[in-house]
């Protein structure tokens, strides 16, 4: 194979053909320019040359980021949970698209990928596809933890391009997201948990915050369960759904993203008989709706059946705790409260890693690891009073 080697004004350059059209049956060459020596240019025509003998040159393609998101994704939905997709869907199309959607996905580099970040901490426009489009708001500052979620898209993107459009992935093995923020999850006391839990009583919102304080559920699986998953001969609940919210088409019950999410507890029996209890209401509630109650079968509800979104939720939520002059918590941190109650329960660390549904202990030690060592400290100072004659039996020793 030969190279045809060309001196440009700065530098040079050299052609290589690459292999013949299949519809015109034409030869098919590129042109590779940028090289400051004649040395240069025929290394890289050599390596041109072995990716050619081996097979493993990937033909030039124009398709740029955008074009190649949009195709991506409509081949990954059917193979991704709910919330995966949906959240991929945010970070492209709202995102990724209008800041780097232009770029030829062969012509992609790590500095453009850089930028990108920067802008979206930085609240900055991206490029405009038309001088004369409308000027939306100004863009949100988007924080660490979202931008670490488009990084993660991206790169997950790009590791299905190569060996179709690229060679590498230039994410891959680059740490060029932002760091994660420090984050330390809030924790009500035993004493907080009674006011907050007395704050809804009698309200739609009672249910799913006892479920998530009392058994560690996160808040799709709250609002994703249904009756036929308690069981009441036995006190158990089996989590196995989560509530998915879908823009046009108002919810969808989702399997969980992992096997280890997927899970049978114990109830407390307290528990299992409030939930007896909401199960008769809603019989009643049935037969006082009639046709306009929802058959949805959801424990989680209003009283006409219709589920409750995630939304409605956390908006009611946080105006409850406000109005009430209690302290700001998330949803979640009734999650962070029901592992931090077991562990301070003498709970083996195992038990609440699965129970929480974990995928391994090291995710529960990393999040409730200093509970856990804190109870150790404690535990060991009140054995330390127990065993305190041993003092004088050491004193005897060493006389």
């Amino acid at each position: 194979m030969k190279g045809h080697f060309k001196k440009l004004k700065r530098g040079y350059a050299f052609r290589v053909d690459i292999g013949y059209d299949q519809v015109t049956g034409k030869r098919k060459q590129k042109q590779y320019s940028g090289y400051k020596t004649l040395e240069e240019a025929k290394a890289a025509f050599h390596k041109v040359a072995i990716e050619l003998y081996e097979k493993t040159f990937l033909q030039p393609n124009e398709i740029t980021v955008e074009d190649y998101l949009k195709n991506w994704i409509e081949s990954v939905k059917f193979d991704i949970a709910a919330s995966t997709l949906r959240g991929y869907k945010v970070n492209i199309f709202n995102h990724i698209i209008p800041h780097i959607g232009h770029i030829k996905l062969q012509e992609l580099r790590l500095e453009d990928v850089k930028k990108m970040y920067f802008d979206l901490q930085s609240g900055n426009e991206p490029v405009r596809k038309a001088p004369d489009e409308k000027r939306s708001k100004k863009p949100k500052i988007l924080s660490r933890t979202t931008v670490r979620y488009i990084h993660a898209t991206l790169r997950t993107a790009l590791n299905d391009a190569v060996g179709t459009y690229l060679k590498t992935n230039i994410l891959e093995g680059k740490k060029i997201a932002p760091k994660p923020a420090y984050f330390e999850a809030q924790f009500l006391t035993e004493e907080e948990v009674k006011k907050l839990l007395e704050l809804f009583e009698g309200t739609d919102l009672y249910t799913p915050v006892l479920l998530a304080v009392g058994l560690g559920l996160r808040r799709g699986e709250a609002l994703g369960l249904l009756w036929d998953c308690v069981n009441f001969a036995k006190g158990t609940i089996t989590v196995k759904r989560s509530y998915i919210p879908k823009q046009g088409e108002g919810h969808v019950l989702a399997g969980l993203k992992t096997l280890s999410s997927s899970r049978t507890l114990t109830v407390p029996k307290t528990i299992m008989e409030y939930l007896h209890k909401i199960q008769e209401k809603q019989k009643d509630d049935k037969k006082y709706f009639g046709t306009n109650y929802f058959n949805g079968n959801f424990v989680c509800c209003k009283s006409d059946g219709t589920p409750i979104s995630p939304h409605a939720w956390n908006k009611k939520f946080q105006r409850t705790l406000a109005n009430a002059g209690f302290r700001r918590v998330r949803i979640h941190d009734l999650r962070h409260t029901n592992a931090s109650l077991m562990i301070l329960h003498n709970t083996p660390m195992k038990v609440v890693s699965e129970r929480l549904g974990h995928s391994s202990i090291k995710i529960t030690m990393d999040l409730y690891g200093h509970i856990y060592n804190e109870q150790q400290e404690e535990i060991a100072c009140k054995l330390d009073e127990t065993l305190n004659f041993l003092k004088n039996v050491h004193n005897n020793v060493h006389e």
